[in-house]
């Protein structure tokens, strides 16, 4: 099924256009898939979906997208079980891949780009007031940031918050 739904929600840089059409084009593409399965929420019952899916189909421009969104529908209607779908979960879930190839995190960064994002946000906490407690998350267990850079991702945020607040004490909990 997943896979089904990251070939619906595939996207593929256009080289003949600028970043800010591909980005246009991409966020119009997951309009139209939204707007779509907010439709499906909203009816809910498999009866009224099938009745107005042809009507539905048209808030999807991308033919052959719209070819993969019917199976997947009519398909997921016809082995209910007694089990209602979760439209906006499939959207959601959607949204988090667009390549064949793609899984979360999708673009494992480099060391530089690393030590320049934890730089930009040095320069946010720059124009936010002086905190009274800062607290850091990691994401170490759901493989959003690859478990062989948070050590390296804490490290600098920390030295950053030292540098900018000379933070005096700093406790470490990791719960799992």
């Amino acid at each position: 099924m997943y896979d089904r739904i990251k070939s619906i929600y595939h996207f593929e840089l256009n080289e003949s256009m600028s970043i800010e059409g591909n980005q246009s084009a991409r966020k119009k593409s997951l309009k139209q898939l939204g707007i779509f399965f907010k439709s499906l929420r909203a009816l809910k019952s498999s009866g009224n979906i099938m009745s107005k899916l042809p009507e539905l189909l048209k808030a999807i421009s991308d033919k052959q997208v719209n070819v993969k969104v019917k199976s997947l529908v009519e398909d997921m209607t016809d082995c209910r079980d007694g089990l209602e779908e979760d439209w906006n979960l499939l959207h959601c879930a959607g949204c988090t891949s667009d390549g064949d190839d793609s899984s979360l995190p999708n673009h494992p960064s480099s060391d530089l780009e690393i030590s320049t994002l934890v730089k930009q946000f040095s320069s946010l906490l720059d124009c936010l007031p002086r905190p009274m407690i800062v607290t850091l998350a990691r994401s170490s267990l759901d493989d959003y940031c690859p478990p062989s850079k948070v050590e390296q991702v804490q490290n600098l945020v920390v030295e950053q918050l030292h540098d900018k607040y000379q933070i005096i004490r700093m406790y470490e909990e990791y719960a799992c």
